[in-house]
Formats: C-alpha cells, sequence, structure tokens
C-alpha cells in the first residue's frame, strides 16, 4: 500500500529527540544520516528539513519540525489531513510540549484540541480512548512530552516540556549529576529572569554528551545510552497514546 505514516512536532529539538526513539524501537534511516537522497512512496524527494524513516514492518514515516506549537494545527495538521484522499496516511501522530507547570494548566496542544480541529476537516471523526479516527478510518494520535517526575527535582526544570523530560531521565539513571547542575545553574550572576527549561538541558549535554556535535545531536544520541533511554521509555509508557503509537511505529 502506498502510505504513510506523518509525525508533526514543534521544533529542530524535538525532531531530533523523535530520531533517537525512532532508531532505537528498531526504524530505519534510509538517508544514511542524510548521506543519501530519499523518495517518499509516492517518488517525491524527502527534503526540507523533513526526516524519512522505515518501520521495522516496512512502513514509511515522514517526521516532520514545523517551527513552534502554534504551527502544529494551523498549517501541516490541516493540509496534511485534507491531502489524505490523495496521499494516503497510515496514521498522523502530534507532538508538542505540554507547557504547563501544574495538573489544572490547559494544555494547548491535547487529543480534545486535536479532536476538536479534526471535527471541523470532518464532522464524522470518532474519538476513543487514545486518538481520534477520521470518516475514512484514518487515526489521529496525540503524544504530549511531560513527566510525573516530582516537582522541585534537582537538576530538572519545573516547566512540562520535553526538556524536563530528558532531564528527569538522565537524573534518575545518574542521580549524583541533578546536584552540580542545579548549584550551577544558581552560582551564574545575573541570571536570565524567565529562564528556559534548555539551561537545565544544555547543562547537561556540556557536561556529559558534549562529544555529539550539536545539541540536537546531543538528544537524538541520548537514546543510545541505555540507562536513560530505559528511563524514557518508562515516562512515554505513562501515556496511553504511546502504546498505540509505538504499535503503529513498529
Amino acid at each position: 500500500m502506498t502510505a504513510e505514516y506523518y509525525i508533526l512536532c514543534e521544533g529542530y529539538h524535538d525532531r531530533a529527540f523523535w530520531k533517537g526513539l525512532l532508531l532505537h524501537i528498531g526504524c530505519t534511516d534510509p538517508s544514511n544520516e542524510g548521506r543519501q537522497s530519499v523518495v517518499d512512496p509516492w517518488k517525491k524527494s524527502v527534503r526540507g528539513g523533513q526526516y524519512a524513516f522505515i518501520s521495522p514492518s516496512g512502513r514509511f514515516i515522514r517526521l516532520v519540525a514545523v517551527g513552534g506549537d502554534r504551527n502544529l494545527l494551523h498549517n501541516q495538521f490541516r493540509h496534511r489531513v485534507d491531502k489524505r484522499h490523495i496521499e494516503k496516511l497510515y496514521g498522523l501522530i502530534v507532538s508538542a510540549d505540554a507547557d504547563v507547570h501544574n495538573d489544572d494548566e490547559l494544555i494547548r496542544v491535547s487529543l480534545p484540541v486535536v479532536s476538536q480541529w479534526a471535527l471541523e476537516i470532518d464532522p464524522s471523526r470518532a474519538e476513543i480512548e487514545s486518538h481520534v479516527v477520521l470518516s475514512d478510518e484514518t487515526p489521529i494520535s496525540v503524544l504530549t512530552w511531560m513527566t510525573n517526575t516530582a516537582e522541585n527535582s534537582l537538576g530538572v526544570p519545573a516547566k512540562q516540556t520535553l526538556e524536563r523530560m530528558v532531564c528527569s531521565a538522565i537524573v534518575a539513571a545518574y542521580g549524583e549529576r541533578g546536584r552540580p547542575v542545579e548549584e550551577w545553574l544558581a552560582s551564574r550572576p545575573n541570571p536570565p529572569v524567565h529562564d528556559s527549561p534548555k539551561a537545565h538541558a544544555f547543562s547537561y549535554v556540556a557536561g556529559w554528551y558534549a562529544a555529539s556535535a550539536s545539541y540536537e545531536g546531543a538528544i537524538a544520541s541520548i537514546w543510545r545510552d541505555q540507562r536513560v533511554a530505559k528511563v524514557l521509555v518508562q515516562m512515554l509508557e505513562d501515556q496511553p497514546a504511546w502504546l498505540t503509537i509505538r504499535d503503529w511505529l513498529t
């Protein structure tokens, strides 16, 4: 069947995390780390910052970074859903930071939000436990970057983002790393008033993963650290959506 799984993520760092995750679960990179061109099932070149993978079962996966959560649903989502009758989808996955501090805050990109967008495109869509199914049986799911790590954990940013997941996994795997990162960040002269969760993540990269060519490279390669990867998988398994998505992509 000529079709693809289509993964929408916020930015390049999310794309790097997804790359490491997909390789970890057994997908392959047909570009050979970008050294050769790749075409999709419709014989079109995969380019423009898009990544391609082949699942263990042989299905084509396209990974697309859209440049921020506000672009996830307004542009690429609607465009790809509208095009599904011409270029078929096995399924569409949307991933984004929860971007909250507390459980009672509104998550901007969530399954109910995506379900509402799907309703505008396809009034006959149905919502089940972990995803939405369009009238032509195309499934859409949402994976949110967040973790149940205790609040105020040393070396872990407070805001629920991809960086919180990564830092939480590193601290869970290597408990001795959290305190020096926390102490170093606290010792900075004139730190930013509104610190980004990336301050913590960059600190771990500088301290233990600087051999990677870039921050993006480090975020992808962290999946090759089996101790950290094991914790990240456990975090993903806390979300019912992941179990469905994992089955799609393997």
